[in-house]
């Protein structure tokens, strides 16, 4: 059993085709991948808006003191240029700033467009009234407390208005869906190595399968060995791959190592299945094979995000069956279920899934195999 698993092994390695999509791909694409947009969703811009100062009454500079101090926080979330009324208005028309903060007896804000950068505004607009109006009740009450609220208001000005963040604890990134995808991709190009296998199991096809078949060694034991090796290689590559994304690009895809093991354990038996599966096609040339397994691990692949990121979300509106049976997107899925949204019922079907098929694959590619007989090798 050694001994094959041994020779499996090498011939794994030395399948030039097999070791570049496998293992030097994913590799290449992630830091390409993390070159153009990696860190784009991680540190949101200032927000350029427009100050007017219309009279300078007790509401308008408050407004303006609040501004100036979100202004010079920390967090930077807002940069305000004071300008005239016409002037604010021609560069809102042009989006070179995001609003037009207006202080007068009644402040109020102008938006040009909805988005989150207006939301974001808008909130700010809101605690700002609120924060006024309570202070208006103050003063109606005890006015002797008024001035000593007005500079609360001010010192607090700087707090965090809106917090982007997820129900995993962990900050969302618009790009990570990406990488996700690229594991998926990862997982299911395990479908080469899996070819081989079935290749290599049929007398019919090479002269390597013909050698086998008249060996002494029974084909389930060279079966079980082949899909070993096969898998233990591509579960390799992909736990290898989920540490350079985090440990090296410090991409956050999450930190439950267990159930993220358990994903591309379960991803890496359905890549393997799917080309165990293809292989068994006895009809179809070696060359077709291969061009079948790249089109279905792409095809796979885009329906789960890896070009476009919104395709699942319109696949779940219009055809949801599509997200619950593609291999990659219940990958993308799994993942997402235990990062940004946790939810186990949802990673346990996904799971389960992904397992059912990967035994239906290996089911009919072995008993399809285990029929063939030979007149003649």
């Amino acid at each position: 059993m050694l001994h094959l698993m041994k020779y499996r092994g090498k011939i794994t390695l030395r399948e030039k085709t097999t070791v570049f999509w496998s293992f030097i791909f994913a590799f290449i694409l992630t830091t390409l991948m993390y070159m153009a947009f990696g860190g784009m969703g991680t540190t949101p811009d200032t927000m350029k808006t427009a100050l007017v100062m219309e009279d300078q009454g007790t509401k308008a500079m408050a407004l303006k003191s609040v501004l100036t101090m979100l202004e010079d926080s920390e967090e930077k979330l807002i940069a305000v240029e004071e300008m005239s009324i016409e002037e604010a208005k021609k560069k809102l028309e042009k989006e070179k700033i995001s609003g037009i903060f207006i202080a007068g007896e009644d402040p109020e804000l102008q938006v040009a467009e909805n988005g989150l950068e207006q939301s974001v505004l808008q909130v700010i607009m809101e605690q700002f009234q609120s924060r006024m109006n309570f202070l208006s009740d103050v003063g109606r009450e005890k006015p002797e407390n008024q001035a000593s609220a007005m500079a609360s208001m001010i010192r607090n000005a700087s707090a965090v208005y809106v917090e982007e963040g997820a129900l995993g604890g962990e900050k969302p990134d618009p790009f990570i869906q990406y990488f996700f995808s690229v594991i998926a991709m990862t997982c299911l190009f395990g479908c080469y190595l899996g070819m081989d296998i079935a290749t290599q199991l049929q007398g019919n096809v090479g002269p390597v399968g013909a050698r086998r078949m008249v060996s002494s060694t029974s084909k389930v034991k060279m079966f079980l060995c082949d899909v070993g090796i096969a898998f233990g290689v591509d579960f390799a590559v992909v736990i290898l791959l989920m540490c350079y994304m985090r440990f090296v690009l410090k991409l956050e895809i999450g930190d439950d190592w267990p159930r993220m093991t358990l994903i591309a354990f379960v991803g890496c038996l359905m890549g393997v299945a799917i080309g165990v599966w293809i292989g068994s096609l006895t009809k179809i040339s070696a060359g077709i094979k291969e061009g079948i397994l790249t089109m279905a691990g792409l095809f796979s692949s885009f329906l789960s995000g890896l070009m476009i990121s919104d395709i699942k979300g319109v696949l779940e509106e219009s055809c949801p069956i599509i997200n619950r049976l593609n291999p990659a997107s219940l990958i993308t899925d799994a993942l997402y279920s235990i990062t940004m949204f946790p939810d186990d019922a949802r990673f346990i079907r996904d799971i389960v899934t992904l397992g059912a098929l990967a035994l239906v694959f290996f089911g009919t590619a072995y008993y399809k195999m285990r029929r063939i007989r030979y007149d003649s090798i």
